[in-house]
């Protein structure tokens, strides 16, 4: 994430890609529908589990600097297999999450965030 972050467990299993509509609908007074198509864009939520102390406060810094109004780069599983290009994500992050002490070493951070175009 941003600075080449990898964690030594990577990702935890349930995160996944999402779809989201930009366009409206308004109901109108004659009965019908006032629509604005809007586009279908995508992005990707993921959770990091097991943080140790040194990767928490590495991807602290790093969030910090991103806020929700810097892009950076996500991949997803970098191996050079199908669906690759599938995996990569280019946007910004979509709020941000308080992170989950599982333990006093452990750590657990979720993440969503909005693909650019």
């Amino acid at each position: 994430m941003g600075l080449a972050f990898q964690t030594e467990y990577g990702e935890e299993r349930g995160g996944g890609g999402l779809i989201e509509d930009t366009g409206s609908v308004e109901r109108l007074f004659g009965g019908g529908f006032g629509i604005d198509e809007g586009v279908a864009t995508t992005g990707y939520q993921w959770s990091f589990g097991d943080l140790q102390n040194a990767e928490r406060r590495q991807l602290y810094q790093i969030v910090k600097r991103l806020r929700t109004t810097r892009s950076f780069l996500m991949v997803e599983e970098p191996s050079q297999t199908e669906g690759l290009n599938e995996r990569i994500h280019w946007g910004m992050l979509r709020g941000l999450e308080v992170y989950e002490r599982i333990n006093p070493r452990d750590t657990k951070w979720s993440f969503k965030m909005h693909d650019w175009g």
